[in-house]
């Protein structure tokens, strides 16, 4: 039904529209259903995938929410379509998001999401980074910014990368000045904080905190405590590729 979050699986069929007086479904990606949906009385066989094209005739399987949509109502009558937002390809590992929270497409654990360009105040989606701790992946989205509250607030991935151990260049190339704040050398920038995380209950616990580059794309994550004493230690480094 319109509003349900689900899997679907099929053939992508690229599609160039045309109607009278520019009245014609969208163009762009349809996936082909390997089984049809029951929506309401009705049979499905296709559906367009909103924000998201993929190579024509792929074999996917995706992961979104139903919406319910229409073309129409001027030069021609009102016709109604299904539509699929807020795609994750599970074909690819990206995480799903199920209106609350993001899950690992591995395992089903509920994922940390991360703001790492903050753009609501100007009406626009903010980016996030939604961090995968099982196959050791980082994925770059959307999500938000001036929409309805019926809207599905998730646009779907852009990017990937891998959540890799960083090395000792990576570890010089931040520096923590007097005040506690994160200096890139090469560049004299101060990193935005994305995020951090208490440690929990325990004498051998760590805290996290994570900041980003908005210059090089790159998420990074230090912990602090523990019997080791560490203070402001990278523990991970996160290089998306450029817009």
């Amino acid at each position: 039904m319109p509003g349900e979050h689900l899997s679907v699986s099929g053939k992508i069929d690229d599609r160039r529209l045309v109607g009278p007086g520019g009245e014609a479904p969208p163009s762009g990606s349809y996936l082909v259903l390997v089984e049809p949906l029951i929506v309401g009385s009705s049979k499905v066989h296709d559906i367009f995938l909103e924000g998201r094209k993929f190579a024509q005739g792929k074999n996917v399987e995706l992961y979104g929410r139903l919406e319910a949509r229409s073309y129409g109502g001027v030069e021609t009558g009102s016709h109604p379509y299904i539509a699929l937002s807020g795609i994750s390809d599970l074909g690819a590992g990206e995480p799903t998001f199920d209106g609350v929270q993001f899950h690992s497409a591995a395992n089903q654990a509920r994922l940390r999401a991360l703001v790492v360009r903050r753009r609501d105040l100007f009406d626009a989606p903010n980016e996030i980074a939604v961090l995968d701790p099982a196959p050791r992946r980082a994925f770059l989205g959307s999500l938000g910014g001036h929409i309805l509250p019926q809207t599905n607030p998730f646009h779907g991935f852009s990017v990937a990368a891998d959540i890799a151990e960083p090395t000792e260049a990576d570890r010089a190339a931040v520096v923590f000045n007097k005040d506690g704040d994160p200096i890139d050398v090469a560049t004299g920038a101060e990193l935005l904080k994305v995020g951090d995380e208490p440690p929990p209950p325990g004498a051998d616990m760590f805290s996290h905190a994570f900041y980003f580059n908005e210059v090089t794309e790159t998420l990074y994550s230090f912990v602090s405590g523990g019997f080791a004493g560490f203070s402001n230690r990278m523990e991970s480094v996160i290089r998306f590729p450029a817009p």
